[in-house]
Parts: structure tokens; C-alpha cells; sequence
């Protein structure tokens, strides 16, 4: 039989604890607060940013706008094409085209090149900007 002791939490850490973790939630909050500055230009992105526990002593700082992670990072030039032959909008009749508006005008394409975008990556710059030290 092994020998087990337990030591219990004092007052005190228990009070240090609690006190880290607010001044971990509020670090948290102000790069939440920085990224959604900064996501402002991108349209809804800066909406879904959230913050969250994440186990016992970690915050997330999300964001769920599925463009996020093209608007953060950046996107490769690229082509795009219809998938399967069919029009990007249901309503038009003419499959296997790309259907779009330029100047008020309705344009249809069977192939666009995108010349990439180079990114944003606005919860980096968020991280790296909020103040040091405490809260």
C-alpha cells in the first residue's frame, strides 16, 4: 500500500488563481477587441470573432466566418470555373457558366482568373499590438 498525501489549496492560491484567470479572460477580451478593430474593412468577419474558455488555465479567440482563414492568410491566383457544368446561380439557363454583375450590367464567363489576394492577418497583428502588462 502506497503512502498519499494531499495538499490542500490554501485561501490565498486559490484567490492568486482566480485573479490570473481574470487578467487572462481580459487579456483575451482586448485582442478580441484589437482583432475585430482591425477586421472592421472585411465586412462580417469582425461580428464573429469570439472569445471562449478553453481548458482550465487557456482563452480561444475565435472567429466563425468560413472567409476568415482566405482573408487572414491569402489566396493563391487562381481560376475558377463552374462546378459540374452547372450555373452559379440556379436561376439563370445557361449552365456552365459563372454569372456576375460588372457596372449594373449581368456578365456571364465560363472561366475567371483570380490574381490571389495577399492577406490580412489581422489576428496576428492583434496578438503582436495589445498592450503588455497587466490589465
Amino acid at each position: 500500500m502506497g503512502f498519499q498525501f494531499n495538499v490542500p489549496v490554501s485561501r490565498m492560491e486559490r484567490f492568486a488563481l482566480r485573479l490570473g484567470m481574470r487578467a487572462l479572460e481580459r487579456k483575451a477580451e482586448q485582442i478580441a477587441a484589437l482583432a475585430r478593430v482591425y477586421a472592421a474593412p472585411h465586412g462580417s468577419i469582425s461580428d464573429t470573432i469570439d472569445v471562449a474558455r478553453f481548458g482550465p488555465k487557456s482563452y480561444k479567440i475565435t472567429s466563425y466566418n468560413p472567409h476568415t482563414i482566405l482573408v487572414h492568410n491569402g489566396s493563391r491566383p487562381h481560376w475558377i470555373r463552374p462546378i459540374g457544368g452547372r450555373s452559379s446561380r440556379r436561376s439563370s439557363r445557361r449552365p456552365g457558366y459563372l454569372r456576375f454583375e460588372v457596372g449594373g450590367r449581368v456578365v456571364f464567363a465560363r472561366e475567371v482568373f483570380h490574381p490571389g489576394y495577399e492577406g490580412d492577418p489581422f489576428m496576428r497583428d492583434a496578438l503582436r499590438n495589445v498592450p503588455r502588462g497587466l490589465v
